[in-house]
Order: structure tokens, then sequence, then C-alpha cells
């Protein structure tokens, strides 16, 4: 009786290892449109100084000195705040009309000896958003960082990377991410006691999510009150509504949809939730910043 059972257990379980080994052989999922390169890497593997020092970009003043950051965004474009970008001229007062004029910048956490030159591609001074297109390539290795959008990013945790005065090779600072204001905005509260703190020269720094594995935005603004550890970002939904067409698009995440399990893990689940977020959350976020 016991080896009939067994037999019968072999039958019946024979199916569910041909399903297994069919699954297994399928082809992976192309992304045509959506960087996904470090989306499928473990998620005790995703570090964030690791993968934002291949596209972080220190941008410098008339006297050399360090006034703000940036990342590399692809096809020799970087994304910054026009506030920076104004510094870095030396100009006074908000401009309507783009600026002209080389603005000099380094990766410095991949090649800080490499200097090169910069210049202004696109204007958006009411979001206090700004493109520039690189002269001269991009230094070797470097390589654009995973940028999503989601509506929902409070209790994640940040990590961001500036470059104040007297810490002209960076400083790195993490918190908590907390919901928008009117503005668009999300607020941004550094949790450390004794650690850095969001200050002038951390504007057009990307702020890395480390629940999403991925850049949720771009820090614009800090709060320097004494004793207030508060700061803000542009959300990458609204980065997406200026950057050019030759950018690939970025990963859009409806809140609380698909990224709460092991699809960060599985290319076919991934391949399912791009496609169904595209479909779903595209007319959603031109809603929301058209």
């Amino acid at each position: 009786e016991l080896l009939d059972l067994a037999s019968e257990l072999e039958q019946v379980s024979k199916p569910d290892r041909e399903t297994e080994e069919s699954q297994a052989s399928l082809p992976s999922p192309e992304f045509s449109d959506v960087s996904v390169s470090s989306l499928n890497t473990p998620r005790d593997k995703v570090h964030a100084p690791a993968l934002l020092e291949s596209s972080i970009v220190r941008i410098y003043g008339k006297h050399q000195q360090s006034i703000g950051a940036g990342f590399w965004v692809g096809k020799e474009r970087i994304l910054t705040c026009v506030h920076v970008v104004e510094s870095a001229l030396g100009l006074s007062g908000s401009l309507s009309d783009m600026p002209v004029g080389d603005i000099r910048l380094d990766f410095p956490l991949l090649a800080p000896e490499q200097v090169l030159t910069a210049r202004v591609v696109q204007w958006r001074p009411k979001i206090d958003v700004a493109i520039l297109e690189l002269i001269h390539p991009a230094p070797t290795n470097s390589q654009p960082v995973n940028m999503m959008t989601t509506l929902d990013v409070w209790g994640h945790d940040f990590h961001v990377v500036g470059f104040p005065v007297g810490h002209e090779d960076g400083n790195w600072v993490s918190g908590i991410l907390r919901g928008p204001r009117a503005d668009g905005w999300v607020q941004m509260e550094v949790t450390s006691q004794s650690g850095y703190l969001v200050a002038p020269g951390f504007s057009g720094s990307p702020v890395w999510d480390e629940q999403l594995g991925g850049v949720v935005g771009m820090v614009v603004a800090a709060d320097t009150t004494e004793g207030i550890k508060a700061a803000f970002l542009i959300p990458a939904r609204i980065l997406q509504s200026v950057m050019p067409p030759e950018i690939p698009e970025m990963v859009l995440i409806p809140a609380g949809e698909f990224w709460m399990g092991s699809e960060l893990n599985d290319p076919l689940a991934f391949s399912n939730a791009v496609s169904y977020t595209h479909l779903r959350a595209h007319e959603t976020v031109l809603d929301l910043v058209c």
C-alpha cells in the first residue's frame, strides 16, 4: 500500500515539475522603454552609494567652489535645479529666459579629476528644473540611475549625497520620506541625531528610495531653521514632464501596486508590472504635472 501511495504521489507531482521546468525555460522579457538594470538585483545587493556613484554630478561656481549637484539621465543630459545653474553662472535673481554660458562639473564619485563643461538646453524656472547637455562625453563607466514615479513614498528610507561649502568631497545624509505639499514638493526628514543635514550644496542631487531601489526625486530646498531637519524634493513625476523624448521613460509605479513582494527579483512579474503601470499610470502622471 505504501508503494502504491508513493507511486500515486509521484504521478501527481510530475506535471508540477514539468510546469516549473517549462516556466524556467521561458526567455527573459525585453524592456524597450524602461531602465530596469538594477531592479532585477536581489534586494540585499541593492546599495544606493554604489549605484549613485556612476551618475552623480558636482557642479562648480565661478570661483571653482562646489555649489550644488545634478545627475546624469543619459544621452549626455544632466538634470539639476534652476537655482544651481544661476549660482554656477554667477547670476542674481530669477531668470525667465534660458541663460547662456559654460558650466563646469565633474563626476566626483567616479572621475573626480575629470572636469567637464555643459550648457543649458532646457529651462523651467517655475518648477526649478534645468537640463544641461555635456559638451564632451561622460566618463567611462558612467550610467544613469533608475528613476521611477510613485504617488506614495510615505515612510520610505532615503539616501542622498551633497557637496556643501567646506565638504566639497561630499556628505551622505539619510532619513525618511513623508508626503507631498500643495506645490508638489515631497518632504524629507533626516533621522540621524549626530549626522549631517541636507543643506545648501545638496540641491540637484538625486534622492534614492531604499524600498523601491531607485531615484524618486531631486533635492530642491532645505529648511535651515535651527532644530529643524526637514528638506524637500521635486518628485520624479514632475521631472518626467520636462524630459526630452530621447531620454528613456521612467518606471511608473501607482501607489501600492506590485512592489510589495518578490516582483523585484522576478523579471517576468516585473515585466507584467511595468506593462500594467504604463497603461494605468501614464495618464495620471500627465494630469498631475500639466
